[in-house]
């Protein structure tokens, strides 16, 4: 979806373009398949040439700058539970009963 690529894009904090093919992996195959069969000499060549991008999601700054905030946030809730928090007390459930 259209907001799931600009959530992608800002995210990661680099562009996210969509293609035309139906089946990525495919045309991913067919491109190697190419590149070894000599047609194009890398896989740039290939992509040049095989790859029609349809759309283009830049990130939105302010949107990106939220991102990185609150995964900044989640880094340290994670460590906390991972590094002697709840997953590290080793329940055993068997024990317990």
């Amino acid at each position: 979806s259209k907001m799931w690529n600009q959530m992608m894009a800002d995210i990661f904090g680099c562009a996210v373009e969509t293609v035309a093919a139906s089946d990525a992996t495919a045309l991913g195959a067919a491109m190697i398949a190419a590149v070894g069969a000599g047609a194009y000499a890398d896989l740039q060549e290939a992509a040049d040439h095989m790859v029609r991008v349809t759309s283009r999601y830049d990130p939105i700054p302010e949107n990106a700058a939220l991102y990185r905030k609150y995964f900044k946030y989640f880094q340290c809730a994670y460590n906390s539970l991972a590094n002697g928090g709840f997953y590290s007390m080793g329940f055993d459930l068997e024990q317990n009963k």
